[in-house]
């Protein structure tokens, strides 16, 4: 799915937009769906153009995607949206180590609602993101002489609270010399001073880009209705610019798909959808992590059947079915392959490889597209997993993760003995 992500110069009002991407396996492509504005009432993805980064196929056991900074075409400002597939070094270190690798048993089997339907997700980030710095003509930005780094969270500006990128810049409207940030480093907070540059009106500028949301289009995995909760994406959201998921707190709202644009080799298709952040919400997210999204859900009514949630070692090769919207909100059923699971004792992002072998499906979509990331898929009655990934070089195939990977990292019960 695409992921809009705002992004404003500190003082001098802009914005940006973000995509999603990875690199994984044969260059695989997470195919979530965001895209934003910031305050619409109403969010749309369309004209979505895509490019990738140059790099040789290589297998990537990333346990996250990419946000890259780019814009959108919307409310009459004409801008252009670019994604590449980028995972950063230590990522691609360190999800080789072994520690990485979590061995879990199984408790009593969870039943839930099974998803498929498209929702629209808005997430607020404790604090803003420094994601960039801004140099005047031959004048550096402030913020490069101090200890502020690209990847920090501001949460407060001379000891007032920051939550947003309009917290940020309503303090920077009267002349000032020394600025106190509080911020998030490396997970540990600290305290620096900038002394800001002043414009000819005397306004003090930081020369920082900073970045507070993330809204978009995806789709709902599964719902839990013993601990009313629910599960989507099935991979975590994270800014390309700084390599970290965004932490926070968001919003799930329905959504509908408006158009598909067709997926091929080297260039993946998506869905074109939108929501209303002014209807009322069906959840609340409250967690983003390598497996997916989750929050609170309160729905009017079943969401979808109850399914039980497959064990890993009951989940095999051969003929399963994805569930996904095409058009409206109705979900659709379509028959797909699964070719390869990984080893299922351990927990992985990349459980699954996936071939999609609908002639309805291959016909409309091309295969996968983004956002599908979330999708859920079935087998022998059971839910098995969501579909996360397509691959740049063959739409039709991608990867998946398993819904019990998904539930253990909601907080699952997993810890009692392993059983079939």
């Amino acid at each position: 799915m695409p992921y809009r992500t705002i992004a404003k110069w500190v003082v001098v009002a802009g914005a940006s937009i973000i995509g999603v991407s990875s690199m994984l396996a044969h260059r695989s492509y997470p195919i979530d769906v965001l895209h934003h504005q910031d305050d619409s009432k109403l969010y749309t993805v369309q004209n979505h153009q895509t490019t990738f980064q140059s790099e040789p196929s290589q297998v990537l056991p990333s346990q996250s995607t990419g946000i890259v900074a780019a814009e959108l075409t919307s409310s009459g400002n004409k801008n252009h949206i670019e994604q590449s597939a980028t995972d950063s070094p230590w990522q691609k270190w360190t999800n080789w180590l072994p520690w990485k690798k979590q061995e879990v048993h199984f408790g009593p089997r969870s039943y839930v609602e099974v998803g498929g339907e498209s929702i629209g997700i808005r997430l607020q980030s404790d604090g803003v993101l420094v994601i960039g710095f801004q140099d005047y003509g031959s004048r550096k930005s402030p913020a490069r002489f101090t200890d502020l780094e690209i990847g920090d969270v501001i949460q407060s500006i001379n000891g007032h609270p920051v939550h947003s990128t309009q917290d940020l810049t309503s303090q920077l409207i009267r002349p000032m010399f020394d600025i106190k940030l509080g911020i998030i480093h490396q997970k540990k907070s600290k305290t620096i001073h900038i002394h800001p540059y002043l414009d000819n009106h005397q306004r003090p500028h930081l020369g920082i880009f900073v970045r507070d949301k993330a809204s978009g289009v995806g789709t709902l995995t599964y719902y839990n209705p013993a601990e009313h909760r629910l599960g989507a994406l099935g991979h975590t959201i994270t800014d390309v610019d700084t390599g970290q998921p965004i932490e926070g707190r968001g919003l799930v709202f329905a959504a509908r798909i408006t158009g598909i644009v067709k997926g091929q080799i080297g260039h993946p298709g998506q869905k074109r959808g939108e929501f209303s952040t002014h209807s009322h919400p069906i959840g609340k997210i409250d967690q983003n992590n390598g497996y997916g999204v989750f929050g609170e859900c309160q729905p009017n009514g079943a969401i979808g059947p109850l399914l039980p949630v497959a064990y890993p070692n009951e989940v095999h090769t051969g003929e399963a079915t994805l569930w996904t919207v095409l058009e409206g909100n109705k979900i659709e059923k379509f028959k797909v392959e699964v070719e390869k699971i990984s080893a299922w004792q351990t927990m992985q992002t990349k459980s699954l490889v996936l071939h999609v072998v609908d002639p309805r499906l291959l016909q409309v979509t091309g295969g996968i597209v983004q956002g599908m990331s979330g999708s859920p898929l079935t087998q022998d009655g059971k839910l098995i997993g969501a579909v996360t990934h397509v691959f740049v070089s063959d739409p039709t195939r991608g990867y998946g993760v398993l819904a019990t990977w998904m539930m253990h990292a909601d907080g699952e019960d997993l810890q009692s003995k392993l059983t079939g």
